[in-house]
């Protein structure tokens, strides 16, 4: 390979290596409003790339330090955005992918019977009740974690933290684990998760 064409190649992993480092640096710099904690689809994604793509243009102007260490730095910002805009991307790509898996089947109990149920979130309905817990606490019209053992019920187990899918299986439905009903909007459940059906 000639020396014309050598820098396309001889350095791409410690190049790399530097990007993640400027990216590292940059999240320890900027904390919360780190680029590092924003989604793929977020709408100032393009607007930090095209400043950093700015400064780069900045360093071809007449007033500009004019050194290749300086556009080079800023050559270096415009991939560390890049990269993590990219990175971003792929991680909601792979947590799409996992939540259409082959769900995993897991025998789920109510009252020590094998009864169906499955994970999944769903929007907090209102009801009757007087003092309703999810009205008390402010969640109706929220997408929260809830278990569901009859779909043609509009009623589910609040599974924010977890409880309701312990009850259904360790505990096979019986009341040594407590659990809140929760009604939920017709229609918005969605299932994720772990699938549970009896054999």
């Amino acid at each position: 390979m000639s020396d014309a064409t050598d820098h396309c190649w001889r350095s791409d992993h410690e190049l790399w290596r530097e990007v993640q480092k400027a990216r590292e640096a940059a999240d320890r710099k900027h904390g919360e409003n780190s680029i590092e904690q924003i989604g793929a689809s977020d709408s100032r994604w393009l607007s930090i790339l095209i400043e950093e793509v700015g400064e780069v243009a900045h360093e071809q102007t007449y007033d500009a330090a004019g050194t290749v260490e300086a556009l080079r730095a800023e050559l270096i910002d415009v991939l560390s955005v890049a990269s993590a805009w990219v990175s971003a991307i792929d991680a909601e790509r792979r947590r799409a992918e996992k939540d259409t898996e082959p769900q995993e089947q897991v025998k789920t109990y109510w009252e020590g019977l094998e009864r169906p149920a499955v994970r999944g979130t769903a929007v907090v309905a209102d009801c009757d009740f007087p003092r309703y817990w999810a009205r008390e606490e402010k969640l109706i019209g929220e997408r929260i974690e809830v278990v569901r053992l009859n779909p043609s019920v509009d009623g589910c187990i609040d599974n924010r933290y977890g409880y309701g899918w312990t009850k259904v299986t360790e505990a096979k439905g019986y009341h040594g684990i407590g659990h809140q009903t929760v009604w939920i909007e017709p229609g918005s459940f969605r299932e994720r998760g772990a699938a549970a059906v009896s054999e």
